[in-house]
C-alpha cells in the first residue's frame, strides 16, 4: 500500500527585490500654489511612486498632489517651525506613461522643490514604518527609519533652509538648491534598497551651514 507523505519543507518563492524607475524633480524660488515636474513611468509590476515636497516661509499645507489624473496618498508631514514643511505622499501602480506630477498647497508657498521618485516590486499594501524630524539649527540632518520587513527599502524627503548645497550620506537620491542667484534653500529625496532591518537607519545630508530642517521618512514594503 503506497502512502502520500507530505513534504514538511515547504517551497516559497523568493521575494523579488524593490527596484528602482525613474526619477524627476523641479525647484522654484517664486512664491505660488502649485509646481509640476514630468516623470516617466516603465511598464513594470507592482509600481509605485514617491513624491516630496518641500515649502519655506508661510508653509501651507498641500491640498493635493497628482500624477497625471491620479491623486496621491499623504504618508506624513514635518513643520519646522513656521519657516519650513516637508511631506512624503505616495501612488500605488501610477499609469505606465510620461505625465506630470502637480502639487498644489491651500494657499500661496514661499520658496518650492517637488520631487518623484518611482520605484517596482513593491507590496499592494506599500506602507511600514515612518518617522518624521525637524531642527531649528544644524548642519547635518540625520532621520532615522528603523524597518522590520525583510526585503523593505527606506526613502525620505527634506527641506532645508541652508544656503550652500547639500550633499547626501546615501548613494542614491538628490539634493538641489532653491537658487535666486546664490545658493537659497535646498530640497532633497534619498533612498536605500538594503537597509538593515530591524535597526536605525541613518538618513543624512550635509552642508557647511547650519539651518533650520524639516524631514521625512518612510519603510516601502516589498
Amino acid at each position: 500500500m503506497s502512502q502520500n507523505v507530505v513534504n514538511p519543507y515547504r517551497y516559497s518563492a523568493p521575494t523579488v527585490p524593490i527596484a528602482f524607475d525613474s526619477q524627476s524633480y523641479a525647484v522654484t524660488t517664486t512664491n505660488g500654489t502649485t509646481l509640476t515636474t514630468d516623470i516617466t513611468i516603465a511598464d513594470n509590476d507592482n509600481r509605485i511612486l514617491i513624491v516630496s515636497a518641500g515649502s519655506y516661509n508661510l508653509s501651507p499645507t498641500i491640498d493635493t498632489i497628482t500624477f497625471g489624473s491620479q491623486s496621491l496618498v499623504q504618508i506624513n508631514t514635518k513643520l519646522q517651525q513656521s519657516d519650513g514643511r516637508c511631506d512624503l505622499w505616495y501612488l500605488s501602480n501610477p499609469t505606465v506613461s510620461t505625465d506630470t506630477i502637480t502639487c498644489t498647497w491651500d494657499s500661496t508657498a514661499g520658496r518650492r522643490g517637488l520631487g518623484g521618485l518611482a520605484f517596482y516590486n513593491v507590496n499592494s499594501s506599500p506602507i511600514g514604518v515612518t518617522n518624521e524630524e525637524s531642527s531649528n539649527t544644524g548642519s547635518t540632518i540625520e532621520g532615522t527609519i528603523t524597518p522590520t520587513t525583510a526585503g523593505s527599502m527606506i526613502i525620505d524627503g527634506m527641506l532645508w533652509l541652508t544656503g550652500t548645497s547639500p550633499s547626501l550620506s546615501l548613494t542614491a537620491g538628490y539634493a538641489v538648491n532653491m537658487s535666486n542667484g546664490s545658493a537659497d534653500r535646498a530640497v532633497g529625496m534619498q533612498y536605500d534598497l538594503s537597509p538593515t532591518i530591524d535597526s536605525a537607519n541613518a538618513m543624512e545630508y550635509t552642508s557647511a551651514e547650519g539651518a533650520g530642517w524639516a524631514w521625512c521618512g518612510v519603510e516601502i514594503l516589498t
